[in-house]
């Protein structure tokens, strides 16, 4: 069986299609997981900086009650436990009073982005803690999350992509052709059978055409039986013909000659040209002897069946007198087709008899002759 070519066909637009979803489902997959790990991230990272900032608020307000405000920023170095924040300032009523480091995160320029978080003291104090964060450090475990998710996933979808390709070359494609080469290799005369692959839907097709196969070769065996039944009749028919000196002829639903075997060439001397698609009026030379050719043309078109019609036509070489009888031809619809029927050459009777006429009218005369003597 040939095996389907990778570049075209049904197989390379479904390896296309499965690959594109493959892919795009691998992309939504991951676009989503990082996107959860990002939430998520930003969540710990808010409940981290609240923790901390809750944590220290009531001493940081302590300290800078007690105008101890170097010992408030040297309470902000708790934050560098957060490895991603890389400053913090504490502002209360808009105003920088602790830093860490002391410079503060506008004068380190500090890089990240600012996160704040509003803690109100026991005492009744409201600060404003200010952390910068430094997102690529804060995102790195998201992002090797997200190759590792990746990663996973396309390798994932390759192997199912792979898994159902093969599947369906098996399943589907494999079949359709073996159904395929089945109809190329096939002939009229001889139809070829599908290999029977599955017994699936795409089987039951295969099943279907292998009975159409089997129905045709039962009618070309028929066809062939009837044809050679026909090609021997025929020749047994030619046989006994020329045997007995006669031949066939066929005239069509206009009453033109349309065959005569090859005895009537041979005894006539006249060519297929000479009478075929002529009317037999058309090629006769003695065609009313005391009507006899106006009764024939009436038995003609009434369709009737007519024997021993003798006339005389011009040969190849000398006249020749022919006797014909024939049957008319109607199809299966009761529609004239023509006539079918026999011919033999009656010139030597013919001469006889007119020998004989004469022989009879010169004893005749002779008689009389010798009567009036």
């Amino acid at each position: 069986m040939a095996e389907p070519r990778f570049r075209s066909g049904l197989f390379t637009r479904l390896f296309v299609l499965c690959g594109s979803v493959a892919l795009l489902s691998a992309a939504i997959a991951t676009l989503a997981f990082h996107s959860y790990r990002t939430t998520l991230t930003n969540d710990r990272l808010a409940a981290e900086l609240a923790a901390q900032a809750h944590a220290i608020a009531p001493l940081a307000g302590a300290r800078l009650a007690a105008g101890d405000a170097v010992g408030a920023s040297r309470l902000l170095r708790s934050f560098a436990g957060l490895h991603y924040v890389t400053c913090v300032d504490m502002i209360r009523d808009g105003v920088v009073v602790a830093s860490f480091p002391p410079p503060g995160c506008d004068l380190v320029r500090a890089r990240g982005s600012d996160r704040e978080v509003p803690v109100t003291t026991t005492a009744g104090a409201k600060l404003l803690f200010r952390a910068r964060v430094d997102d690529h450090l804060l995102l790195a475990p998201v992002r090797a999350e997200t190759a590792l998710v990746a990663s996973l996933m396309i390798g994932l979808a390759a192997v199912i992509f792979i898994v159902l390709s093969l599947s369906f070359r098996r399943k589907v494609l494999a079949p359709l052709v073996a159904l395929r080469d089945a109809m190329q290799a096939s002939t009229p005369s001889n139809p070829v059978r599908a290999e029977l692959l599955h017994d699936d839907e795409i089987g039951t097709i295969v099943k279907a055409y292998n009975k159409l196969v089997a129905a045709a070769r039962l009618f070309f065996r028929r066809l062939d039986r009837s044809q050679k039944q026909l090609a021997e009749s025929e020749r047994r028919f030619r046989e006994l013909a020329e045997v007995s000196g006669d031949w066939f002829f066929e005239m069509d639903s206009e009453l033109r000659l349309s065959f005569l075997s090859d005895r009537f060439f041979e005894i006539t001397g006249l060519t297929p040209d000479d009478v075929i698609g002529r009317t037999r009026k058309e090629i006769a030379t003695s065609t009313n002897v005391e009507g006899e050719f106006d009764r024939h043309v009436a038995d003609l078109e009434a369709r009737r069946e007519f024997r021993r019609f003798e006339y005389e036509l011009e040969g190849g070489v000398k006249p020749v007198f022919v006797s014909i009888s024939g049957v008319p031809v109607f199809d299966e619809e009761g529609n004239f087709q023509g006539y079918r029927g026999v011919g033999s050459d009656v010139s030597e009777i013919k001469q006889k008899e007119r020998q004989l006429a004469e022989a009879n009218r010169n004893f005749g005369d002779s008689i009389s002759y010798a009567s009036s003597l």
